[in-house]
């Protein structure tokens, strides 16, 4: 399940913008609208909406890009990444950044993914919740992968 995602330089969004599924604390006065039984109170359902041009289908394909990544080994040769940085800045940033942060069986994890040019970094975390720090559980830097494991 999707809990965060934060995203920089890619296509509309510049600075980082971040999309969540936590419920706001002035709402609380809505208990069948939040899972509330889980560690960290998640909304049930949400809604994207906004005026034409704000960015709802660069969401969408912001996740569509991080699946691609993910799942296809060579999706970085196959596409030109000048395309989904950031154009409007008046000097440009080479670099996109996403970070995950999602639950599944039971556990919460936090996965940062930095691309500039056909340099990757990317690390994934078993998160402490704010409670404790988080687990590393493997790094990557360009072609050196680190594992704690």
């Amino acid at each position: 399940m999707l809990l965060r995602l934060k995203i920089r330089n890619f296509l509309s969004f510049f600075e980082e913008t971040v999309f969540d599924m936590f419920p706001n604390p002035k709402r609380a006065s809505f208990p069948n609208h939040i899972y509330g039984e889980m560690t960290v109170p998640l909304l049930k359902q949400a809604a994207i909406y906004g005026a034409n041009g704000s960015g709802k289908s660069n969401l969408i394909k912001a996740v569509s890009f991080i699946k691609s990544f993910v799942t296809h080994e060579n999706f970085l040769k196959s596409i030109d990444l000048n395309e989904y940085i950031f154009q409007l800045a008046s000097v440009k940033q080479a670099k996109i950044n996403f970070e995950i942060e999602f639950f599944i069986k039971e556990n919460y994890f936090v996965y940062k993914l930095e691309i500039e040019k056909k340099n990757i970094q990317e690390s994934l975390y078993k998160s402490g919740l704010g409670k404790t720090t988080d687990k590393l559980l493997f790094n990557r830097n360009g072609v050196e992968i680190t594992s704690n494991n």
